[in-house]
């Protein structure tokens, strides 16, 4: 059988099935008469992912989230456990600043005079925060004030058809508005509106409903129109933000769309719950890892939670029970930083993302680490980064569903191990404990994935230790370009804005190659955990790129160690630089022969380096934070760095290849690394450490 007749039979088995609506089955063959290559894909996605489309009537009774009894039980919460108590009286607070005429967070509906709230694409997110708060201040409490401006808000917003026309520039192109610029957008204005109309409807007359409904309905045409975007973008934002949004609207609104058109929502309902399936298995990879870092990854989750509520509740279908919301919650557990509040913020992210839609998973799945992942990034009370608190208004949610039973659980009774080598995403993490001075060290390797979110990070590190916050990744890394413009530099995404070596001033160029990082090799024996990796495949005209990273896991006396051999494929000197980022406010020291330190507000971390040429340091700061580089001229590029709390310096007496020594408390030790030549004239590269593993090869 030919392979279109292939393709055309698997059409024909999930028409029958009664998965493919005959329109997508013409379109699909059409695609293969025409010899398009994505059909393939496609069909996979289909058979995989897309469930038979629902035929009502839904439970259209009761609330799309939060019972009565849950109300009830959170009430009694908020008088009762300390937390809630607090969340309770910040939900009031987030309220009255909406409320409060002429204030800056004031929605004035009334007259819309505010330009940066009624001509700018992020007013999407002022308005959902808005409505979030206001809706279940109104469904907490009663209060008739919240729910006329829900009632309000919406309706101005429907009947002015805000969000249809372009709205001023969006990083400094020009913004064709919520309905018709993208599909993540369309799910950042429908959202939280559904859950805000699903409030107030019993309110509002048969005329207001539909005035809303017809302003919605257009935006669930627009998201089909979208359909197929994100089939070869696994765990990119788009279509779980898009389609969970739109998904809960399409829920929200069914009784409100004629039946003749009610089509469409069964439609969208498929394909939202299709695109959850699939972000689900793909965002955190097999074993969790995010593939867009947390932040991405949290605000994709948090929009498919909320629909995911929605659909049990009105279909009785369970998103719940997939794995993959567990897998993710315990890659959290894992990057929450020593002392908590913050995540490792590597690929586009900042220390701080979603977690409140965390309790809802919790207590659908029965699985406890979403809540430990939402309690120690919010009641943290000594953590090590100080960003504040984003301004997602997640306090509801938690208010709803949290567990305080599940405050005191350990990482150990969640299975989560402190030393982890996560192989979907080629990410290694090793840690002594969360406590605030615990070691947090890790080593992304990451893959090339097409489309999404994405930096030149392959063999970057990070150190958390003794309090402190040594080495980072510069994270998201925004830069305004100037004044009056929307327009922004993406500099964190650079090979610059990471702690690895640049050969020549150049480093990892942008690719979706697989090979384009690897964990090669890890291990853990005793106090030592290590890991190499191989970034080939993200340089060019290199015919090496490897790092090791050996760590004694010993929380008041950390020691990293990092052994780099970078081998070009011309053998002319070249120049390699070092680059070590560490926290804004830290200071860094440039000793003699190699040595350096590290100070932040009360801890200090010392380090050396020897490689294989001539070598300089210099300092200078990146994104707001001090960078150090160290300078090797070579032709080929074998270095030893070590980093620990105590004396470091270069190894005194004779030692094969490079060596470097220390002194701590726990006493003295040796790293080493040397070349030798196999029989066949090949190097091999090794490192090792007193008291730690064998010989450890690059």
């Amino acid at each position: 059988m030919t392979p279109s007749k292939t393709l055309e039979r698997r059409i024909a088995d999930l028409g029958r099935r009664g998965e493919l609506h005959r329109r997508e089955a013409d379109i699909l063959s059409d695609m293969i008469r025409a010899g398009r290559a994505e059909v393939s894909l496609r069909l996979d996605f289909l058979e995989r992912y897309l469930p038979k489309p629902l035929r009502g009537p839904l439970r259209t009774q009761g609330p799309l989230i939060g019972s009565a009894a849950e109300l009830a039980a959170a009430r009694r919460r908020m008088k009762s456990d300390p937390i809630s108590i607090r969340l309770a009286q910040r939900l009031a607070a987030q309220t009255r600043r909406y409320l409060r005429v002429g204030g800056p967070d004031w929605i004035d509906w009334r007259t819309r005079r505010n330009p940066r709230l009624w001509n700018t694409r992020m007013a999407h997110w002022k308005f959902a925060a808005a409505l979030d708060s206001l809706a279940w201040t109104w469904r907490f409490h009663g209060d008739r004030a919240c729910a006329a401006a829900v009632r309000g808000i919406l309706l101005t917003i429907a009947r002015t058809r805000h969000g249809w026309r372009p709205l001023g520039c969006n990083y400094g192109r020009p913004y064709q508005g919520w309905l018709n610029d993208n599909l993540l957008d369309l799910g950042h204005a429908t959202l939280m509106p559904a859950i805000a109309y699903d409030a107030v409807r019993p309110l509002l007359t048969q005329v207001e409903r539909k005035e809303i409904a017809a302003y919605f309905e257009p935006f669930l045409y627009r998201a089909l129109s979208h359909r197929y975007d994100g089939m070869a973008r696994p765990g990119h934002n788009f279509s779980p933000v898009g389609f969970g949004g739109v998904g809960l609207l399409a829920l929200a609104l069914w009784e409100d769309i004629p039946t003749e058109r009610r089509a469409v929502l069964s439609e969208v309902l498929a394909w939202a719950e299709a695109y959850a399936r699939f972000t689900l298995a793909t965002v955190g990879g097999s074993d969790g890892a995010a593939v867009e870092g947390s932040a991405y990854g949290s605000a994709s989750l948090r929009y498919l939670a909320l629909f995911a509520e929605g659909l049990f509740r009105r279909a009785g279908r369970d998103l719940f029970a997939h794995p993959g919301w567990g897998r993710f919650a315990r890659y959290l557990v894992m990057e929450t930083l020593p002392g908590g509040g913050a995540f490792n913020n590597f690929n586009d992210n900042h220390y701080r993302t979603h977690t409140g839609f965390w309790p809802l998973v919790a207590r659908r799945s029965g699985d406890p680490a979403g809540d430990w992942a939402w309690f120690h990034h919010n009641a943290a009370t000594r953590p090590i980064v100080m960003e504040k608190p984003s301004a997602w208004n997640d306090v509801p949610y938690v208010l709803l569903f949290r567990n305080p039973g599940h405050d005191n659980l350990t990482p150990a009774a969640l299975g989560v191990r402190p030393v982890h080598a996560f192989k979907d995403q080629q990410h290694f993490v090793a840690r002594t404990g969360w406590g605030r001075n615990d070691l947090h060290v890790s080593f992304q390797c990451t893959r090339g994935r097409p489309g999404g979110h994405s930096q030149q990070d392959r063999l970057n590190f990070t150190i958390y230790a003794l309090g402190e916050c040594f080495a980072v990744d510069s994270g998201y890394g925004l830069e305004r370009i100037g004044p009056g413009t929307t327009e922004v530099r993406r500099l964190g995404r650079l090979a610059e804005s990471h702690n690895q070596v640049l050969v020549d001033s150049r480093g990892q160029h942008d690719t979706i190659a697989p090979d384009a990082g690897k964990l090669v090799r890890t291990g853990a024996r005793g106090r030592w955990a290590w890991a190499v990796g191989d970034a080939i495949g993200a340089y060019e005209g290199l015919a090496q790129v490897r790092r090791g990273i050996l760590v004694r896991l010993t929380a008041g006396t950390p020691v990293v160690i990092i052994a780099d051999w970078t081998k070009p494929a011309k053998t002319r000197r070249h120049r390699y630089d070092w680059l070590l980022h560490t926290a804004a406010g830290n200071r860094v020291r440039r000793l003699t022969n190699g040595a350096f330190a590290i100070k932040g507000r009360q801890a200090a971390l010392f380090g050396c380096q020897v490689s294989s040429g001539r070598r300089t340091s210099a300092q200078d700061t990146w994104l707001g934070h001090p960078r150090l580089r160290l300078t090797t001229l070579a032709r080929e590029y074998v270095a030893l760095t070590v980093l620990a709390a105590g004396r470091v310096r270069r190894a005194s007496g004779k030692h094969q290849g490079l060596a470097i020594e220390w002194a701590d408390a726990q006493g003295t030790g040796c790293a080493r690394l040397c070349t030798r030549k196999t029989g066949k004239g090949r190097s091999v590269v090794r490192f090792q450490a007193d008291e730690g593993p064998d010989w450890i090869p690059l």
